[in-house]
């Protein structure tokens, strides 16, 4: 757990992606697997929580790489798109926040064993086949590793198998080698939702306790994604001079709410008609927090496919900015299903099944996709966010303005938690009250 000493704030998320039964025969060379065959991948789970390969699984080389310089891009169709579909379905939502990268590695799982139709639904969504894909996956399995004084980024992805499933050798291969993805074969209906929410709750270091709420029948498979965040800024604002300033929201109202407040400070900022943003590093200099707020008069700022990018591009380094900036909290809960099919996902959920037989059967039945449950919270104070990695990059020195830039962040904002070498969002959200709580 997260030392009382440490108090730095955290964003985790988890997606999970279930596939059930379809009624469709399939041969015994299915690329995923099968279910009511032999060979399953994991064999009998231990009495661990998390899931543990066995002895019986040969070990695979895994696959480094790196980020690829355009995988904002490669990403484009799915991480701002999904966002406001993501809110607006959400069971549960204060300030809410998400994740594209979790979203996109589970979904990049799956994508792993699907053929026909769902195949060229996944690349139209993934930005790519799967050999891209699989290449921007590789990258953040080996480069979003905690080395030095920068933030601790953990990214972690579990297959967990109902013991009357079969699993295709290639695809276990493929999954383990390319996200080092742990393999659980087990009982879901009796065994399912406590291993796997511990599993959950162990690798975000307990910020998200369940991503399952209940087994449904038929449930062959779960592919979980866990992404945990922890990072302290560059400058930290100084505890003491936290003050309660004014928030108007949306409707009008103004409410009072805790705001930092750093002076002094270097970052990179921009300021147009439609608003003003910053963005603020995390020790390390690789990952930082975009934040952007409407000027006066606009009535919001959202995302809209392109607006990480374009506010990147946007900002220059300025020196001597006085920063007002309310503390918050984010959470959201959502079934992603109904967004996905909105973004042109629909034949991994309602096809009959055989296009997922590369990921596996059971008794010559299929699988397709049920739910894709999605959670994120998000906690920003003086010290920090939750969500990094480590990595430095240097930031070359503009001239300050001629006149002090004050950027007072007193009205509902968007916010984004970056790579700043490539622009990949991990996290987007929008603070509407900082007073709300989850």
């Amino acid at each position: 757990m997260i030392s009382q000493k440490t108090r730095i704030t955290a964003s985790t998320t988890v997606l999970a992606v279930v596939l059930g039964a379809a009624l469709v025969a399939c041969g015994s060379n299915d690329p995923i697997g099968t279910v009511g065959g032999t060979g399953q991948a994991g064999g009998e789970v231990t009495e661990t929580e998390a899931p543990t390969p066995t002895a019986s699984e040969e070990p695979v080389q895994v696959v480094t790489g790196q980020v690829p310089a355009d995988a904002a891009a490669q990403m484009a169709a799915l991480s701002e798109p999904l966002f406001p579909l993501a809110v607006a379905g959400a069971d549960q939502a204060v300030n809410p926040a998400y994740s594209p990268l979790s979203v996109y590695l589970a979904l990049g799982l799956v994508a792993n064993g699907a053929s026909g139709q769902s195949a060229q639904q996944f690349a139209d969504l993934l930005g790519g086949d799967t050999d891209k894909v699989n290449a921007l996956a590789a990258g953040v399995m080996t480069e979003y590793i905690t080395t030095g004084d920068g933030p601790t980024l953990a990214v972690a992805n579990s297959l967990w198998l109902d013991n009357a499933f079969t699993v295709n050798p290639d695809y276990s291969v493929a999954a383990r080698a390319v996200f080092r993805a742990e393999v659980a074969t087990l009982n879901l209906q009796t065994e399912g939702q406590e291993r796997i929410n511990a599993w959950v709750e162990q690798m975000t270091n307990g910020l998200i306790e369940q991503i399952v709420e209940q087994v449904p029948p038929g449930a062959l498979a779960y592919l979980v994604n866990a992404l945990y965040f922890k990072g302290a800024w560059a400058e930290e604002f100084i505890p003491e001079l936290t003050d309660n300033q004014s928030f108007t929201l949306a409707d009008g109202t103004v409410v009072q709410v805790p705001t930092m407040l750093a002076t002094d400070l270097y970052a990179s900022y921009f300021k147009t008609e439609a608003g003003e943003g910053i963005v603020l590093p995390y020790k390390g200099g690789r990952f930082g927090m975009l934040m952007v707020m409407p000027a006066a008069g606009v009535d919001q700022v959202s995302w809209d496919g392109t607006q990480v990018a374009a506010w990147l591009a946007a900002t220059e380094g300025y020196a001597g900015i006085e920063l007002y900036l309310p503390k918050w909290e984010s959470e959201l809960a959502v079934d992603l299903t109904d967004s996905l099919k909105s973004l042109g996902l629909v034949a991994p959920f309602e096809g009959s099944g055989e296009d997922l037989v590369g990921i596996g059967t059971a008794g010559g039945r299929a699988g397709q996709i049920t739910e894709v449950a999605h959670k994120a919270v998000v906690k920003v104070d003086e010290f920090g966010t939750e969500a990094a990695a480590t990595t430095s990059a240097g930031m070359a020195m503009a001239a300050p303005p001629t006149e002090p830039v004050m950027v007072h962040f007193n009205r509902p904002f968007v916010f984004a938690l970056v790579d700043r070498d490539t622009g990949l969002p991990l996290f987007l959200g929008q603070v509407d009250n900082p007073l709300l709580t989850p």
